[in-house]
């Protein structure tokens, strides 16, 4: 996909989507006296890191001048996954692994396709959504998975001094990306690669391995979203996260990327 529309070099909040957050932020405010409250902004917070955790891997690609429809599907295989070895008596630490093993695959696959192969990031990712989630049904009979574990379920229901770990998991992972990004080789070559593919490559930057990297990274963070998904409902289902793609990547527009 085309680098000059997807991917600029830099992110840059839109003013005017800033100013509106904040009108609409006041106004609540004065609407309904139980929206600036700790408990209220505390579901806000537990409502967007799903799409928040997924959000980021998407940015990455978008960055680099790519595109990524496979994470719904993603999300739904890496919660399956975790689900049905934490139902076969795996551990959480092997069933977490295990999981994000498997959206870092789905992210090679993609990204082989697109870097090597040269296949329309659109259509590649696209056919991978299908793949996956048909195989997600094909494997579960179309049955949810109900998970009984109790470590999995405090993930998504407990709290570290008042604040839910699936928010706290969002920060670290926000934290660590925004270090990365300006900071790290990594980083700078996905501004270099969606600013201009071809400048890059002539500079020495292996584009296709980076490109190759980048759809690992939001395969894993595709996964990482699923998890918390899994976590906080309680179950896996192969229909987990259907269309979720599309407010990923409305998010990622909406932040700037592009």
């Amino acid at each position: 996909m085309n680098s000059r529309i997807w991917g600029r070099g830099a992110t840059a909040l839109n003013p005017g989507l800033v100013l509106a957050v904040v009108v609409v932020f006041i106004a609540l405010s004065f609407i309904s006296p139980y929206f600036l409250t700790a408990t209220n902004l505390l579901n806000v917070a537990k409502a967007l890191v799903i799409v928040g955790i997924a959000a980021v891997g998407e940015t990455l690609v978008i960055i680099a001048g790519g595109f990524d429809l496979s994470i719904g599907s993603t999300m739904a295989a890496a919660g399956m996954l975790a689900a049905y070895m934490l139902d076969s008596g795996f551990g959480v630490a092997a069933a977490f692994c295990a999981a994000i093993g498997l959206g870092m695959s789905i992210g090679a696959t993609n990204g082989v396709l697109i870097s090597y192969f040269r296949i329309n990031p659109l259509i590649a990712t696209l056919a991978m959504l299908a793949i996956i989630r048909g195989l997600a049904f094909v494997i579960s009979n179309g049955r949810e998975i109900v998970i009984t574990n109790q470590t999995w379920l405090n993930l998504g229901t407990g709290k570290l001094a008042g604040i839910p770990y699936i928010v706290l998991i969002l920060v670290l992972v926000y934290l660590a990306f925004l270090l990365l990004l300006p900071r790290s080789t990594f980083g700078r070559y996905i501004y270099a690669i969606g600013s201009n593919a071809r400048a890059a490559r002539l500079a020495g930057i292996s584009t296709q391995r980076w490109r190759l990297l980048i759809y690992i990274t939001c395969g894993a963070t595709a996964a990482l979203a699923g998890l918390m998904l899994a976590a906080r409902t309680g179950n896996a289902r192969p229909a987990a996260a259907m269309g979720f793609e599309l407010d990923v990547i409305t998010a990622v527009i909406l932040g700037g990327p592009a």
